[in-house]
């Protein structure tokens, strides 16, 4: 959890990966700090794993104020909010040079959009709130004027996933829809990034009733 802080992620991004709510991790920050010899542990841990990247250590001390810290990896690779597809090949390695420093902390395969939400692409679809949200919408895909090609193919893996996706599940154990299997069934024309752009521009459209 430390790791993520040090990384530079929100809050509500760091929620989404670890299944804990901000004040308990402000609180254990706060009592992490009040004892020296468990803040030193912590810092030297972050400092072997080169969490902090050109940012300032003391970012963690700041952490609870909500500041922001301009060299974080975090801020560095997401200041462009950029889709997936958008992005060059600097910006793109920025990127997935900071998803595999998460994926280290959290131990789990990690999705990300171009704006910077990370979900973990190894739990029960189920368990985000974006696939929720699809699935309860009685809206129709026709209707919607701001939808393309993608967005309608992920709608409908989304709210029905497809033999391939069903067959992904069940081979995990225990069997379990996943985003990796969302959007592995879709072909190899379907990255993971790809898959959660255009999740979250479904999920706008359901936001502004235009499906």
């Amino acid at each position: 959890m430390f790791g993520l802080i040090a990384l530079g992620l929100p809050l509500s991004q760091i929620e989404n990966l670890t299944g804990r709510k901000s004040e308990t991790i402000k609180r254990r920050l706060r009592r992490c700090r009040a004892r020296g010899d468990l803040w030193n542990q912590v810092m030297n841990a972050l400092l072997e794993h080169q969490a902090f990247g050109d940012s300032d250590p003391e970012v963690l001390e700041v952490f609870g104020a909500g500041t922001k810290n301009r060299n974080s990896p975090f801020v560095r690779a997401f200041s462009k909010r950029l889709t997936n597809v958008q992005v060059g090949s600097a910006l793109f390695e920025l990127r997935e040079s900071l998803r595999e420093r998460i994926e280290h902390f959290v131990g789990a395969e990690i999705a990300y959009t171009g704006s910077g939400d990370f979900f973990r692409a190894d739990v029960d679809v189920e368990r985000i709130p974006w696939i929720k949200e699809i699935r309860r919408s009685v809206g129709r895909v026709e209707d919607c004027p701001v939808f393309g090609e993608y967005e309608v193919l992920v709608w409908d893996q989304v709210r029905c996933p497809n033999a391939q996706a069903r067959a992904l599940a069940e081979r995990r154990v225990p069997p379990v829809m996943t985003l990796r299997c969302l959007c592995k069934g879709m072909g190899e024309n379907m990255s993971l990034g790809g898959f959660m752009d255009n999740l979250k521009s479904i999920v706008a459209a359901i936001d502004n009733g235009w499906v």
